[in-house]
C-alpha cells in the first residue's frame, strides 16, 4: 500500500470519529431539549393519553386534547410514563414534574397556561409589563399544583382534606400561595407540613396571610 492510500485511509478514519462524536454531540443536545420540551411522538401521546383517562375536567378539557389547538404539545412533561403511573396509583396525583427545590408553591394555577395562545409572548422576562405577566401566569421558580393539566401545572392534583402530596419533602417552601382550586383551611395539617418552620415562612390566600410560624407554632389566622 503506497503513502497516498495509506493518507487517504487515515483521513477517512479521522473524518469517521469526528462524525461519530459529532453525533454523541447531537444526541447530548437532544436528550437536553426533550427534558425541557414535549414533542408529540408515540410515548408522550401515551402520556397525554393517561392523562385524559383520569382527566375530572373532562367536559372543559376536551377540546385541548386536539394536538392542532391550544398548544398542547407545549404541556411540558418530564417524567416518564412509569413514574406517573407509579405516582398516581399510590397517592391519586399526576406528576409531571418534580419538586426541584423551588420556594414559592402556587395552588390552584401552572407555569403559563394552555387555555390562551399565549405560551411565546412571556418566554421573555422582558416583554412582559405586569399585567401582561400576572395574565399568563408563567410562576417562574415556582412549583405548582392545580387541578386540570390546562394550567400546566407541576402536579395535576387538588387541595382538599385529603390531600397529602408525598412527593414534596417537608418544609419545602417559604411561600405557599392559593390563587383559586381549594382553600387552606381544609387541609391544616399539610400546610404545615409544607411550609418551612421559620418566622419568614408563610401562607397566603388571596389577600389574607393564613398561617405564620411564630415562637416555634403555626398561627393561623
Amino acid at each position: 500500500m503506497n503513502n497516498d492510500i495509506i493518507k487517504e485511509n487515515n483521513k477517512l478514519k479521522e473524518e469517521i470519529n469526528r462524525l461519530l462524536e459529532y453525533n454523541k454531540l447531537l444526541e447530548k443536545k437532544y436528550l437536553k431539549y426533550k427534558t425541557k420540551h414535549i414533542s408529540h411522538d408515540s410515548y408522550n401521546q401515551s402520556i397525554i393519553n393517561f392523562i385524559k383517562s383520569h382527566d375530572i375536567y373532562s367536559d372543559f378539557t376536551e377540546p385541548f386534547y386536539d394536538t392542532k389547538i391550544n398548544y398542547i404539545d407545549k404541556l411540558i412533561i418530564k417524567n416518564d410514563l412509569e413514574y406517573i403511573r407509579d405516582i398516581y396509583n399510590k397517592y391519586n396525583y399526576i406528576e409531571l414534574r418534580k419538586y426541584n427545590n423551588e420556594k414559592t408553591l402556587i395552588i390552584g394555577c401552572g407555569n403559563v397556561r394552555l387555555d390562551n395562545s399565549n405560551l411565546d409572548i412571556c418566554s421573555i422576562q422582558n416583554d412582559c409589563d405586569r399585567i401582561k405577566e400576572n395574565k399568563y401566569h408563567s410562576h417562574d421558580n415556582c412549583f405548582t399544583i392545580d387541578g386540570s393539566f390546562v394550567a400546566n401545572p407541576c402536579i395535576i392534583g387538588t387541595f382538599n382534606d385529603k390531600s397529602i402530596f408525598n412527593t414534596i419533602p417537608n418544609n419545602s417552601f417559604n411561600y405557599i400561595i392559593f390563587e383559586g382550586g381549594g382553600v387552606p383551611s381544609s387541609n391544616d395539617k399539610e400546610i404545615q407540613r409544607l411550609l418551612k418552620n421559620d418566622e419568614l415562612s408563610y401562607c397566603i390566600d388571596n389577600d389574607k396571610v393564613y398561617s405564620y410560624y411564630y415562637n416555634g407554632i403555626y398561627r393561623i389566622i
